[in-house]
């Protein structure tokens, strides 16, 4: 009689255990989604078609020594441009430095050419230069405008 009460126990605790993994993985996939949601929403209000298809940029020249990378910089079209995202990758994946992201907030009026000297560390292999525009008071991020400039195009200064 013992040792039937002990099964049930034994049978009791992996239900309850069961159960709660249950409970746990269904909040879990529940605040999942919710983030994911959120997020989606917030990059879809950051982008705008009609101002991405109006806006354009140009590299004309760029260079790299060990420090910097210098960049000129043309606003090809009519809307203003008041920064851009500068995404770089390493030469070596092995680095700390391979992947690197930066924002930079700097005007560029439409027909006008900038140039830009950013700090960095080690060789870079790729720029990836995303044209960020300003429309009602939100900065509209312009992913499909972005100009890439492979390692060939990024000679040494």
């Amino acid at each position: 009689m013992i040792n039937q009460k002990r099964a049930q126990n034994q049978y009791l605790s992996w239900i309850l255990i069961f159960g709660m993994v249950v409970a746990l993985s269904f909040l879990l996939y529940n605040w999942s989604i919710e983030q994911a949601t959120e997020r989606t929403e917030e990059l879809e209000s950051r982008t705008d078609p009609l101002v991405c298809s109006e806006l354009g940029i140009s590299i004309d020249g760029s260079c790299q020594d060990f420090k910097s990378i210098k960049l000129n910089i043309t606003n090809s079209n009519n809307v203003e441009v008041i920064g851009f995202i500068l995404r770089t990758v390493g030469l070596y994946p092995e680095d700390d430095d391979y992947l690197q992201s930066k924002v930079i907030y700097d005007k560029i009026k439409s027909d006008n050419t900038k140039k830009f000297t950013i700090l960095k560390k080690g060789t870079v292999s790729q720029i990836t230069v995303v044209p960020i525009a300003k429309r009602n008071k939100k900065n509209i991020y312009c992913e499909e405008k972005a100009v890439i400039k492979e390692e060939g195009d990024l000679q040494q200064c």
